[in-house]
């Protein structure tokens, strides 16, 4: 179990460095929608090779925790350049990057939790499938935040 943590961890790391090259070739919210994208393929092959049956080689293994490594570390950089984007000048990025930390510690909690959750009450197996529906919702909201910042800018 542990060479897997280290893959996923090394992941993040490499994803960190792409997260922010690709904030610069495409643009925040692009590149935040691709990662988001990663990050709800990894749990969707989980189901799809739970749902198969198994046992799968390691490799396989390791490879849908690359993605997940990556994807999730490449959400960083790219969150943090789109609030920092949206700031009421240079005195709003600390603020901003405290409020945007905050918040993904809510959120680390709240999936302890829902996960533990989905656990207890549906087995190990579903809970793949339940973080793909979080990450889902995740893609939703930022679509529309997305979307909504557009309008107003179109708007002026």
């Amino acid at each position: 179990m542990a060479p897997l943590i280290t893959v996923v961890g090394l992941a993040g790391i490499v994803g960190a460095f792409v997260g922010g090259r690709l904030v610069d070739a495409v643009g925040a919210p692009r590149a935040l929608m691709v990662f988001l994208c990663g990050v709800l393929a990894a749990p969707v092959l989980m189901v799809i090779l739970g749902v198969s049956g198994g046992p799968y080689p390691i490799a396989v293994v390791a490879l849908v925790l690359v993605l997940y490594g990556l994807a999730t570390w490449g959400i960083a950089p790219a969150t943090q350049a789109w609030l920092l984007e949206r700031g009421d000048g240079p005195g709003a990025a600390n603020e901003l990057i405290a409020l945007n930390n905050s918040a993904m510690f809510l959120g680390f909690s709240l999936a302890g939790g829902i996960g533990g959750l989905v656990l207890e009450t549906s087995g190990a197996p579903a809970v793949p499938a339940a973080a793909a529906g979080c990450v889902l919702v995740s893609l939703v909201l930022f679509w529309a935040a997305f979307t909504s910042d557009r309008r107003r800018r179109v708007r002026g």
